[in-house]
């Protein structure tokens, strides 16, 4: 959450990276979860 936070005071640069990594953990999420169950 902090390096989130810190990337949004750098720009949109910042800002596509943080919203990036957070599609990407989802994905993997989801995915765990399927192999879980």
């Amino acid at each position: 959450m902090r390096t989130g936070i810190r990337e949004r005071g750098k720009g949109k640069e910042g800002e596509r990276a943080a919203a990036k990594a957070k599609r990407e953990k989802r994905k993997t999420g989801l995915k765990k979860k399927k192999v879980e169950e």
